[in-house]
C-alpha cells in the first residue's frame, strides 16, 4: 500500500497533543513544529524519494519546511522545496529556497539549473544567461543549461542564437520533448518556415 499524506495527517494527530493545537490565526508554539517535523521525518522513510510523487505540491511543501525545523542543513531537502514550489508556479518561493540550497553548496549543478529555470519563469533573463557558464564550467553536457539559454533567448528576440542552444541541448539529449517544440516554435512563428516547423512538430509528437 502506498503511503499517501493523508496517512501522515493521521500519524500526525495521533503524536500531537490537542492542547498544542492552535487556530490559523494565532502563533503556533514550536513545540507543534517540533513534534510535527520529527513525525514526518519518522514517515518519510516509507515514501518513496520524493513526498511531491503521492500527493499535492502544497503537501510536500509542508513536509519540507517541518523537516527542515529539525535540520536546516539538509540540502537535499532545500532544493526539493524549491522545486516542488516551482511546480506549483510560486517561483519567488522556490528562488529563496533554492539561494538556501546553494549556500549550502554553490556548486551543486541540479540547483544551479533549477534556479536558471527559475529565473526564466520570473522573466529575469539576463541573469539566466549569467548562470550559463558557471554550469557550463561545471558540466558541459547538461541540456537543461542549453535548453534554458535557449528559451532566454527566444523571450529576447534573438532566435538564431536560440536555434544555436536549442539544436545543442537536443545533440546533448534527443529524448527532451521540450527541445523541439521551442524550435517548432521558432520556425512557425518567427522565421516562417513551414517544412522546419512542421519537422520539430513532429519530431516533438514521437518524443511523447
Amino acid at each position: 500500500m502506498k503511503i499517501t499524506y493523508e496517512h501522515l495527517k493521521k500519524v500526525l494527530d495521533e503524536n500531537v497533543d490537542e492542547s498544542s493545537k492552535q487556530p490559523a490565526e494565532v502563533e503556533v508554539p514550536i513545540e507543534y513544529h517540533v513534534k510535527r517535523a520529527i513525525v514526518y521525518k519518522m514517515m518519510i522513510p516509507r515514501l518513496v524519494n520524493d513526498c511531491g510523487d503521492y500527493c499535492s505540491h502544497e503537501d510536500a511543501i509542508d513536509y519540507y519546511k517541518a523537516s527542515l525545523l529539525l535540520d536546516p542543513s539538509q540540502i537535499d531537502l532545500w532544493g526539493r522545496m524549491a522545486y516542488n514550489y516551482h511546480l506549483a508556479f510560486y517561483n519567488k518561493k522556490a528562488l529563496k529556497c533554492i539561494k538556501k540550497a546553494l549556500a549550502i553548496d554553490e556548486y551543486q549543478v541540479d540547483h544551479l539549473e533549477l534556479k536558471q529555470s527559475i529565473l526564466i519563469d520570473l522573466r529575469r533573463f539576463p541573469k539566466a544567461l549569467f548562470l550559463f557558464e558557471q554550469i557550463d564550467k561545471l558540466n558541459p553536457a547538461s541540456s537543461i543549461n542549453y535548453l534554458n539559454r535557449g528559451k532566454a533567448f527566444i523571450e529576447l528576440g534573438f532566435y538564431d542564437k536560440a536555434i544555436t542552444s536549442l539544436l545543442k541541448a537536443m545533440e546533448l539529449n534527443p529524448e527532451k520533448k521540450e527541445i523541439p517544440f521551442y524550435l517548432e516554435k521558432i520556425y512557425r512563428y518567427h522565421f516562417l518556415d513551414k517544412a522546419l516547423a512542421d519537422k520539430y512538430e513532429a519530431m516533438a509528437k514521437q518524443v511523447l
